[in-house]
């Protein structure tokens, strides 16, 4: 029994690991417009940054997924009621969903931008593919979804350290262009992640000011979190042991950081290459930008990767707005209209919305929120461990009175 309880499966912490990797690849990371905004443009600073995200997602996706082991929530719902009450926990789940959905909305216009910038075709090509392959994948449902998302998921962490590899191999890094990176800030030309400039924090005068490379990452790993909460409760489920659980949470969050920093390491060495030679501002895709500097003729297949990303996260978006919505019946008609009419929605607007400018406002937002959402669940952890003490403390003299 003892040995079951401390079990721990390697193909679940695979899929779960290749699962949520492909949830949070996305059309933010896998173009390099998070990993600059985030982590890149502070330059010689990045590396505060990159501490400050990996101990987030650390502690965040261990208190989620133990959170849904220990009091084996059935759903997202159930997992807002805990962290927050029936009514606060209402409002937080609402307000994911309406993230979520803008998130959905942020991959359309990616989709739309990366097939732009990679052959020139109109954005609203890039946004209905993408719409397409998305429901079509979802027909099969969440397990299905699963497998998808953790094969996406390993094909990813692969060609992202070969190419890691190869940018190592064959490229000097130009720090005249990494210490350069504030600078463009500055001058406008790369865009940064400031919570502190948006309300209520912009209320205070003097307060953006104080932005740092460790505050950017902690908005970051927290966003994360936020956004993959009800995911994450789902992909729990499948843990059978409290071990198995903390280590999918710390695999498969810190594998998805692994991503983060490889990528980080092909556009710190191209940084010259991020920027459009026309329009002095930054590429929608970067880390296009920079792969087609290193190896031009296999740009193409990290267009077909950062396609891959879109779409997995679309998918997982998706599935977890369905599954707030719908709950139990994520495969009835009523729900496969709903997925419909947000895919029109997605290639619709994703065509128009500007996608560096949607990242740039909607990340610090999420991130205030996710810390606040982790802050909750390690309080409801700390909760139930409280009333187990209790509840055996009050165990005891009953068996000894029987006795």
């Amino acid at each position: 029994m003892g040995a079951r309880k401390n079990s721990v499966s390697f193909a679940t912490v695979v899929t779960i690991t290749g699962a949520v990797i492909s949830y949070g690849v996305g059309a933010g990371f896998a173009s390099g417009n998070e990993c600059i905004q985030i982590f890149g443009s502070w330059g010689e600073d990045v590396g505060w940054a990159v501490l400050g995200a990996a101990i987030v997602l650390a502690l965040g996706g261990i208190g989620i997924y133990l959170l849904s082991y220990e009091l084996q929530l059935r759903g997202s719902e159930e997992g807002y009621r805990v962290v927050g009450g029936k009514g606060f926990g209402k409002f937080v789940q609402i307000f994911t969903g309406i993230m979520l959905l803008l998130n959905f909305l942020t991959m359309f216009a990616g989709a739309g931008s990366l097939i732009n910038q990679q052959y020139g075709l109109p954005n609203w090509v890039g946004s209905v593919l993408v719409g397409i392959v998305t429901f079509v994948s979802l027909l099969g449902g969440l397990k299905s979804l699963e497998k998808v998302l953790g094969s996406i998921g390993v094909f990813i962490i692969i060609y992202l350290v070969v190419f890691g590899v190869i940018a190592l191999a064959t490229t000097t890094p130009d720090l005249d262009n990494i210490y350069g990176a504030k600078e463009a800030v500055a001058a406008g030309e790369i865009m940064q992640i400031n919570l502190f400039a948006l309300p209520p924090f912009s209320w205070i005068p003097g307060l953006a000011e104080h932005n740092n490379a460790f505050i950017n990452g902690v908005v970051y790993g927290a966003e994360f979190n936020f956004t993959s909460f009800p995911f994450l409760l789902m992909l729990a489920q499948r843990c059978k042991s409290k071990k198995e659980a903390v280590v999918c949470a710390f695999s498969g969050n810190l594998g998805y950081m692994f991503c983060v920093c490889v990528s980080l390491i092909v556009l710190m060495f191209n940084f010259d290459c991020i920027m459009d030679p026309n329009t002095y501002e930054m590429n929608p895709f970067p880390t296009l930008a920079a792969v087609t500097k290193l190896v031009p003729a296999l740009a193409w297949t990290y267009a077909i990767l950062c396609f891959l990303g879109i779409f997995t996260t679309i998918s997982g978006y998706l599935f977890a707005v369905d599954e707030m919505v719908f709950k139990e019946n994520v495969t009835s008609r009523n729900s496969r209209i709903f997925q419909i009419v947000l895919i029109l929605i997605g290639i619709c607007l994703g065509g128009v919305l500007p996608f560096s400018n949607m990242l740039n406002v909607l990340m610090p937002i999420r991130g205030a929120i996710g810390i606040l959402l982790i802050v909750l669940v390690f309080i409801a952890l700390a909760k139930n461990a409280k009333e187990k003490r209790s509840t055996k403390s009050e165990e005891i003299p009953v068996s000894a009175t029987e006795n």
